[in-house]
């Protein structure tokens, strides 16, 4: 079962346009605009900008020397970061799959636009639980170490992930690294190919309610899940224990689960403050409780590669 999406930056969650840079610096160089794209992004210094390996200064000084840039660099850093724009929908779809699957971002980014982006925009990547950024892990896709990077940041199985990417040849070569990867055109179609593969995609009600509950939940020590009628199929971490009503622990840090196969709401509370009750009568609402429970469960942690503190 997948428990991992992992989505690239550019043309997925973000637009994105140089020229939009270029158009405001056009009187500031001494080269015309599409002759300085040509020469931006044909060169090796772009990636080795996205690699991690020219700080933003060198960029900036490199960029000068190419066009004759008539800006300092505190003047050219707004200008070089202002070509993004969200994707508002797309946002609102990985919004309504934070609260079951793990999120990775993966992206060929230089320093500056991710600095500018997370400043501008930080509720977008607070969604993902993990992010690999070309420019830390000091690699660009293709390459086969910025896959491998994702897979571990995802969790280590690279069956249990899904990736979206805009461009076709970076979703075969991640295809040749055993990732099911899909192209993005357009969110309908996206949604078209997973629901036709079996994704539980949730409800926009679900996403609510499970989005509460797990800001109510994650802190607790332990959770107690009461299912007389078997519904899950699958054992969770040890802060998640299935129990025998009769064998509820009782204390102050723990809070109840409570399932039943059939109900008028799918979600309610109790008048005891402890105790949830969840209806899971159909498959996909089964599913939900249980991706819910399996990242309820997983512990959080700061991703880091070896020999990085």
């Amino acid at each position: 079962m997948e428990k991992c999406f992992a989505f690239d930056l550019g043309r997925v969650i973000f637009d994105f346009d140089y020229y939009l840079a270029l158009k405001h610096i056009e009187d500031k160089v001494d080269l015309p605009t599409e002759k300085i794209h040509d020469l931006l992004f044909n060169a090796y210094i772009t990636a080795d900008f996205e690699r991690g390996l020219l700080s933003g200064k060198g960029f900036y000084n490199y960029f000068k020397k190419l066009t004759g840039l008539k800006l300092s660099y505190a003047e050219f850093l707004p200008v070089w970061n202002n070509i993004f724009s969200p994707k508002l929908e797309m946002i609102e779809f990985i919004k309504n799959l934070q609260p079951f699957y793990y999120l990775v971002l993966i992206s060929n980014i230089n320093r500056l636009h991710f600095e500018g982006l997370l400043a501008k925009y930080p509720f977008i990547f607070s969604l993902f639980d993990q992010l690999v950024l070309s420019y830390k892990v000091k690699a660009i896709k293709p390459e086969e170490k910025i896959y491998k990077e994702m897979i571990n940041a995802g969790g280590g199985n690279v069956k249990e992930i899904i990736y979206i990417d805009d461009r076709w040849d970076l979703v075969l070569s991640a295809q040749k690294q055993g990732i099911k990867a899909i192209q993005f055109n357009s969110l309908k179609r996206l949604i078209s190919i997973l629901k036709s593969q079996g994704v539980m995609l949730p409800t926009k009600e679900q996403s609510d309610i499970f989005t509460r509950l797990y800001r109510k939940l994650s802190s607790c020590r332990t959770i107690c899940v009461v299912d007389r009628q078997k519904v899950l199929t699958r054992s969770f971490s040890r802060k998640i224990k299935i129990v025998d009503e009769r064998k509820h622990p009782k204390h102050n840090n723990c809070l109840t689960l409570e399932i039943l196969t059939s109900h008028d709401r799918p979600f309610f509370l109790t008048k005891k403050e402890s105790t949830f009750v969840f209806r899971a009568q159909t498959p996909q609402e089964k599913q939900a409780l249980e991706l819910f429970l399996y990242k309820l469960g997983r512990r959080p942690r700061k991703y880091t590669r070896k020999g990085e503190k």
